[in-house]
């Protein structure tokens, strides 16, 4: 019996001492998914209307411009849909101030009127199948939005502008299932209570002033980013972890950052993928799960603007069960990991990590980052060195300890990279020169001599500068004293008696067999000229040389009146104030032949029309279908003249000047394939007078290529941008002349005030139509200028390969 009481009190104090040795811990749930917000907005509005009149029209829209951002720092792209039969897309940070130039031009807001207006045989039937079709449409390019890149991450706003209940579209939009979607309703009844019942989603008044500011805020609200579902995604070579017990975005962004540029982690940039950067957070109290997805070159503008979306957090210094379940995840993860990974475990208390949970058994494949608050010497003995003795810290392998130091983290860290950068061990002291009266001497020596070749360069910089001045002075005013004795009274043509820049017609030879051009009122041929060009005296540049002796063009007019003295006058002009460019093709002289004034010109090898019928005739040389295969058209080139001709262009409006005759047959092209503008004979400032509508002047424009305002006398760089638009449709269709289909100039000038412009060119792809449609917007400030044009071609020619075939001879 006594035996039995012993045992019995052994076997108690052993269950004793094991239960209070035990670790209790409490089951926390899963961490709470935290999600990025959208960046952005892409608005789709259908506008249908059946009971209104104009007044009430511009105030439905006028209501859904008050609602949306004004002055924002953020363009939106609203695509509207009026009804079935027109819409227009407007990119704005103002919609109000875009609407109000739609209110102000009467015969386009009616045109929208007209086409919102949804008329049915039943009076109280107002839907259409054809508004079906388009409600459909919208929600098809909102999927489509969602499967690029570059819109996946935007909010995309559905909006029902509406005075009737079309329970029809209301049905459409109730269904849809595409995310990052924000579908709204916004009607002008006085009676809506049947719309918002049989929406699903939230419906507005216009007239409702009392809520406007609710109102306005939901509109302008983001929504939570989800990842689309029906997108292939990449498949990554590396993971990414971070695990913070206190958490710092600007940390976290960090991360993120380096993931992107490693060569190790980044992923294709036209590919996106849902699981990019995986993060655990403590925040207020909760612990967070926050996933960063792979969006291609915008992946760091989404993680930045998400990251910087959460305010400040509250997070405790002491050890918490929420830190104690972030090191059990982390080394969960870490050591079932089976893809190469990349983790970071950002730790504020040493304390509170037990370094006996970072065994060996993690993969050489895994690498760790130890990201630690404290001085790494206070943490050393309690932390460091249980590592290193459990064989976690080894030479060969990637796992470190690092201070939580911003400069580092940016500079030398090893996480998603294949090198391993060269770490500064010790810092830098400052170097103070001796003071010794000797270097003084030497450094003031120094100074002297500087500051005297400094003065005397400078001076005599000062002296050429004024000089080189006076002595085109001088020669302007000889040039001016010459010309009532040389032009004086003329025999052959007393019209050109004011002109200058004349040639004596015995220095010049045309070679009247050898045929260059042919225009509409004039021949190009091929000339000799022989001494110096007049247009050398204006440009004091070495490669000036050139036109001395040499081969010319020269245009023969067929006649010789009062306005092709006025072209000729323009051209000179022109050159005066351009003087020298490299893609601006030169006006070198006059000279007088036969009672006709002949321009000479600076020597190429063909034009641009000839340049583009030579591709056609050659790739369709063996294609009897007619139709020129695209890998025997040489884009590199035609995308190279397009840049070279927007730089000679950007040039000219930069001395305030408008081309006005801007065609295929004025771009010039040298042996080397070097594009040059000519056809100086209209460019003048933009508000010349000789240019006013019903002018003379004005008739002698080829209206093919003219813009709508330029028929009302009304120019300026934007309508050579339309111009060059129209130029593009040349290039792309291989030479085909716009508008083919007409021939009186009347007719054509009535289409383009109706709105047409040339069709899509069977040779160009659907980017660069959409910059040709940019160029024809009808209002003219909505135009690109061509600095921006240049700058969209200087991309486009890189995406091309080059065709031997097309190659110019070096």
């Amino acid at each position: 019996m006594r035996e039995l009481t012993f045992f019995l009190l052994l076997l108690f104090r052993l269950i004793s001492i094991n239960v209070s040795e035990l670790e209790i811990r409490p089951v926390l749930p899963p961490p709470t998914q935290l999600l990025c917000p959208t960046v952005g907005t892409n608005a789709y509005i259908l506008v249908t209307v059946a009971d209104v009149d104009l007044r009430e029209f511009e105030e439905l829209l006028r209501g859904y411009g008050r609602l949306m951002p004004k002055n924002g720092t953020q363009q939106i792209k609203y695509d509207f849909y009026f009804g079935s039969n027109y819409s227009t897309i407007v990119t704005t940070n103002d919609l109000e101030k875009e609407l109000s130039e739609w209110f102000n031009d009467t015969s386009y807001f009616a045109t929208l009127y007209a086409s919102a207006l949804t008329i049915s045989k039943n009076p109280n039937d107002y839907e259409t199948e054809d508004l079906v079709g388009i409600a459909k449409s919208i929600l098809d390019n909102v999927a489509k939005d969602n499967q690029q890149d570059t819109t996946v991450f935007l909010k995309k706003q559905v909006v029902l502008l509406t005075d009737y209940t079309p329970f029809n579209i209301t049905e459409i939009f109730n269904n849809n299932q595409n995310e990052n979607t924000q579908r709204l309703g916004l009607s002008i009844s006085y009676d809506s209570n049947p719309f918002i019942k049989s929406a699903e989603f939230p419906v507005f008044r216009t007239d409702d002033e009392e809520h406007i500011g609710q109102t306005r805020a939901i509109f302008q609200e983001n929504r939570d980013f989800e990842f689309p579902a029906i997108i292939h995604e990449d498949k990554p070579s590396s993971d990414i972890y971070a695990f913070m017990t206190s958490t710092n975005m600007s940390q976290l962004l960090q991360v993120v950052t380096s993931a992107i540029n490693g060569k190790t982690c980044q992923m294709s940039p036209t590919k996106m993928y849902s699981n990019f950067v995986h993060s655990q957070i403590i925040e207020n109290g909760t612990l967070w799960e926050l996933v960063i997805p792979w969006l291609g070159q915008k992946t760091h503008s989404f993680a930045a603007n998400c990251l910087h979306s959460f305010p400040p957090s509250y997070n405790s210094p002491n050890c918490t069960s929420m830190k104690a379940q972030i090191f059990t995840n982390f080394v969960e993860r870490v050591t079932s990991a089976n893809n190469r990974t990349f983790a970071y475990l950002f730790v504020d208390d040493s304390e509170c990590a037990v370094t006996r949970n970072f065994t060996t058994n993690i993969r050489d494949s895994t690498h760790i980052r130890l990201v630690m608050t404290e001085d790494l010497n206070d943490v050393y003995e309690d932390f460091t060195l249980p590592l290193v003795r459990l064989g976690f810290l080894d030479k060969t392998i990637d796992n470190q300890v690092i201070h939580n130091d911003m400069f580092f983290l940016q500079n030398y860290s090893t996480s998603c990279t294949d090198e391993i950068p060269m770490v500064p061990l010790l810092y830098a002291r400052p170097w103070h020169r001796p003071k010794y009266l000797s270097i003084a001497l030497d450094d003031m020596l120094t100074i002297f001599i500087c500051a005297t070749i400094s003065v005397t360069t400078f001076g005599i910089l000062i002296y050429r500068h004024v000089n080189r001045k006076h002595k085109k002075q001088v020669e302007l005013l000889s040039e001016l004293m010459l010309q009532p004795r040389i032009y004086k009274a003329p025999k052959e043509c007393a019209k050109v008696a004011r002109l200058p820049w004349e040639i004596k017609s015995e220095n010049v030879h045309i070679d009247t067999e050898f045929l260059l051009g042919e225009g509409t009122i004039s021949n190009v041929y091929l000339g000799k000229l022989k001494g110096k060009a007049p247009i050398m005296q204006w440009i004091d540049r070495i490669e000036m040389k050139q036109y001395q002796d040499c081969a010319v063009a020269v245009r023969v007019p067929r006649h010789f009146d009062e306005p092709e003295e006025d072209q000729l006058q323009r051209e000179i002009a022109s050159m005066r104030q351009l003087r020298h460019h490299d893609h601006i093709a030169l006006l070198l002289g006059w000279t007088n032949k036969n009672d006709l004034v002949c321009s000479l010109l600076e020597l190429t090898h063909m034009n641009l029309i000839k340049y583009l019928s030579q591709i056609k005739e050659t790739a369709e040389a063996s294609n009897s279908s007619g139709f020129t295969p695209m890998s025997r058209i040489p884009f590199q080139v035609l995308f190279k003249i397009i840049y070279e001709t927007c730089d000679g262009i950007e040039f000219i409006h930069s001395r305030n000047l408008v081309h006005r005759d801007l065609t295929a047959r004025n771009v010039l092209l040298t042996t080397g394939l070097r594009a040059k503008i000519s056809g100086f004979g209209f460019c003048s400032e933009p508000d010349d007078p000789k240019f006013a509508a019903n002018s003379l002047a004005l008739r002698y424009l080829p209206v093919r290529w003219l813009a709508p305002e330029c028929f009302i006398g009304k120019f300026g760089v934007k309508s050579d941008s339309w111009s060059f638009a129209v130029l593009m449709y040349e290039i792309f269709s291989l030479g085909e002349q716009p508008y083919e289909d007409l021939i009186r100039p009347e007719e054509i000038i009535e289409s383009i005030r109706k709105g047409r412009i040339p069709a899509h060119p069977k040779y160009c792809s659907k980017q660069t139509y959409k910059i040709m449609q940019s160029c024809f917007q009808t209002f003219v400030s909505r135009r690109p200028n061509f600095t921006q044009l240049k700058n969209a071609f200087h991309v486009q020619s890189t995406n091309y390969y080059s065709n031997p075939a097309f190659e110019p001879d070096s």
